[in-house]
């Protein structure tokens, strides 16, 4: 199936692997199956936030992604790498680098490359890692945290976002007291040149806390409550971001002619202990 509008995955095809953008190994090709037990992984291959359903016939040049610890089928991908889950929702598509790679070794002239750069915007977070955020809560009946957190990656090429780009950010809260606790999570950010970034929480792929699979949320709309967490445990959370094309065009343009223009997100948690 040829897809005209595609949602490119920060996942690279490179022979018999696939790799994330840090170049970590995420999962193998063997024959026609792509096995992973990367867990963010596959959630991105069975999230279905891409689109609507689509009567996608898979040939005999497809792949099944397999869960290793289940041994469970959860996705598809057709022969362009175009992700499907159970469902044949269209999840994302992956950057097949081997393909690339192939024809440029074929080419045996010089190519010029003319680059128009529409509406980028360079930003430059305020810390370093994109790994998953671990929080923890610690002895206390009443507890506040907050933070600011880099959501959109480490690398430069992540760091370069434009208007209709998506992102995922996980993050876990852990209680650690030996009752139940209840939270409160906020958010806010810093958006000197009022960049239409919008946001959804999520318990996992299917329960949204804030907005849902299609609607995005200000980010003064995110305030979560009544999240329990029972004691000794944690939580995993996915937060969401999107940059709405659809809003503000000239303020888009203004942003993506300043240079190195900063947008930074800060979250709040408060939590105390669950009565009965």
């Amino acid at each position: 199936m040829i897809r005209k509008n595609k949602n490119y995955l920060n996942y690279y095809v490179w022979f018999g692997k696939i790799k994330d953008s840090s170049r970590r190994n995420v999962a193998t090709i063997t024959g026609r199956t792509i096995k992973s037990s990367d867990p963010v992984f596959l959630a991105y291959m069975t999230s279905g936030m891409s689109g609507p359903s689509y009567p996608v016939k898979f040939n005999k040049h497809s792949y099944n992604v397999v869960d290793e610890v289940t041994g469970n089928i959860v996705a598809k991908v057709d022969d362009r790498f175009n992700v499907y889950n159970e469902l044949g929702i269209y999840s994302g598509s992956l950057h097949n680098v081997t393909r690339i790679f192939n024809y440029a070794m074929k080419i045996s002239v010089s190519i010029i490359l003319i680059f128009l750069i529409i509406l980028i915007l360079l930003l430059r977070t305020t810390v370093d890692s994109v790994k998953p955020k671990d929080i923890y809560i610690t002895e206390g009946e009443m507890v506040e945290v907050s933070d600011e957190w880099n959501i959109f990656g480490e690398t430069e090429n992540d760091k370069v976002i434009m208007p209709g780009k998506k992102g995922v950010y996980y993050f876990s809260i852990h209680n650690t007291n030996h009752f139940d606790i209840v939270c409160t999570i906020s958010f806010k950010d810093d958006n000197e040149h009022d960049i239409a970034m919008k946001y959804r929480l999520r318990k996992d792929t299917f329960t949204y806390l804030k907005g849902s699979s299609k609607k995005y949320l200000e980010v003064e709309e995110m305030t979560t409550k009544e999240i329990v967490i029972p004691a000794k445990s944690y939580v995993t959370l996915a937060l969401d971001w999107y940059w709405d094309e659809d809003v503000n065009h000239q303020v888009d343009t203004n942003a993506g002619s300043s240079a190195g223009a900063d947008y930074t997100v800060y979250v709040n948690i408060f939590a105390e202990e669950k009565t009965k």
